[in-house]
């Protein structure tokens, strides 16, 4: 359950509750990734704003990762994180939203001082800025990442290493999502096919 929004140094233009009813005839807004399920939300928000802004929505939850709402990728958007299904909606109209393309999501940070958040699955990292995906680096590990570091340039982390493989360092170009290192490379080495430079990043949905 959701019990508070994180600000990631965001400028706080809308407050949000958490585990809310709607109020008397307002509607009940649906964010789902899959419109064929009938599950029950797994996270209900009603997000207001100084300026009129008002609704209520039900978030359909996912199967595992984490829980959580943050302010981004943009001071006018929200972010809502339920058993690892992750939405981002723009507060003004919020039936502009978009399901983040990594499922379950297992961390989101924000790229210091830039309208840019990243969520990181166990294999692949995905970035969404104001005008939606930026871009979706795929296949970077076969079972976990580990983030070392981000700055407004590079994401920098590993990809999980075991008792036969060691972890296998990689970084992130966050402007182009250009990938250096990483597993998807080490596949390639060994003769994977279908992989090619650079097809570990592609790019996906906007508003």
């Amino acid at each position: 359950m959701l019990h508070a929004l994180h600000d990631m140094n965001f400028d706080r233009t809308y407050w949000c509750d958490f585990g809310v009813l709607p109020q008397v005839g307002q509607p009940a807004l649906r964010f789902s990734y899959d419109f064929r399920s009938s599950d029950p939300p797994g996270a209900s928000v009603r997000t207001q704003s100084a300026d009129g802004i008002d609704w209520f929505g039900e978030f359909q939850r996912g199967n595992a990762g984490t829980s959580m709402a943050c302010r981004g990728p943009t001071p006018g958007h929200l972010t809502v994180i339920t058993d690892g299904a992750a939405y981002v909606v723009r507060i003004d109209e919020p039936e502009h939203y978009l399901a983040v393309a990594i499922r379950p999501v297992l961390e989101v940070h924000r790229i210091p001082s830039r309208d840019i958040l990243v969520f990181v699955g166990y294999s692949d990292i995905t970035a969404y800025g104001s005008d939606g995906q930026l871009w979706f680096a795929e296949g970077l590990a076969l079972d976990g990442i580990g983030i070392r570091s981000i700055d407004s340039e590079s994401v920098i982390g590993d990809a999980s290493g075991d008792d036969v493989s060691p972890a296998r360092p990689f970084a992130i170009d966050v402007d182009t999502g250009r990938v250096t290192g990483g597993d998807a490379r080490y596949l390639r080495s060994l003769g994977a096919g279908g992989l090619e430079p650079g097809d570990e990043t592609r790019r996906g949905g906007s508003w």
